[in-house]
């Protein structure tokens, strides 16, 4: 999925907002263990998904026709009477709310419009003949008019949350300051566009909310340094060879079997 080359001298990474949190927490380094990278992200080997990401992908299918990179879901778990549970019925009544979001806003949904891949190089690195390859897949690229603005295009991330209001953990859609938005930022700079996060969750009282995310020089340059400290932990975990570490914590709930630090007692229910 992501690599490295070496091109004509140069050292070509490619790098997206996913691996990039693999390695930079709003401009913190986070502890991480270089084998469970390589294994699960960069060479892709163990694809994997959970309840919530089966709810949104299953969301976006039902609201733009695919989950990215094509992925979609048609259905979700039936209850043993073969009727959906609360949840997926919330979930499609949250898929009749943006529709009437759409129309509102006037955003466009077709086949050109949604699911799209882009990539822009970072030279921040060149003079140590280090290009990064930065790569973005984008649920919606539309016009949208937003508070009395017509934006003539906008980049728009759909999001499913389980709670909008929640203040804590990654998705605090309650506290979005709090919350790391290296993709909207990425975004932004790859398509060189205004972004904007479509939120809903599934909570009994179902809400919603659109939120416009901003920026300037500080804070791109805030991302841009990021970007450097990513691609440097990604040449520091490729020249040591990504080694394994179970000295951090990390073991309990990884996936990678091959490694003789995987804790089966922690993994699998018989």
């Amino acid at each position: 999925m992501y690599s490295s080359e070496f091109i004509d001298g140069k050292t070509y990474i490619h790098m997206s907002q996913t691996l990039l949190k693999k390695f930079i927490f709003k401009g913190n380094e986070v502890v991480y263990c270089p084998f469970k990278i390589k294994k699960e992200v960069i060479d892709n080997d163990y694809e994997y998904s959970t309840e919530p990401m089966n709810n949104g992908v299953f969301f976006e299918t039902l609201c733009i026709g695919s989950g990215a990179k094509g992925n979609s879901i048609t259905d979700l778990p039936r209850l043993r009477t073969g009727k959906k549970s609360i949840k997926q019925k919330r979930i499609e009544s949250q898929v009749i709310e943006f529709n009437k979001d759409v129309k509102f806003y006037g955003i466009e949904i077709n086949n050109y419009t949604t699911q799209k891949t882009f990539c822009k190089v970072w030279r921040g690195l060149e003079k140590y003949n280090i290009i990064v390859i930065f790569t973005g897949d984008i649920d919606i690229l539309s016009p949208i008019n937003y508070k009395g603005i017509h934006y003539p295009l906008a980049t728009i991330d759909l999001k499913l949350s389980q709670d909008l209001k929640t203040t804590w953990g990654d998705f605090s859609w309650g506290d979005p300051k709090s919350m790391d938005h290296a993709q909207a930022y990425s975004y932004s700079w790859i398509t060189n566009l205004v972004f904007f996060y479509m939120v809903y969750d599934y909570k009994p009282n179902m809400n919603k909310k659109m939120f416009k995310v901003n920026t300037d020089k500080v804070i791109m340059g805030e991302f841009f340094e990021s970007v450097r400290k990513a691609t440097a932990e990604y040449i520091r975990a490729e020249v040591s060879g990504w080694k394994k570490d179970n000295t951090l914590g990390l073991c309990t709930n990884c996936r990678v079997k091959e490694c003789e630090y995987y804790q089966t007692d922690y993994n699998e229910i018989n």
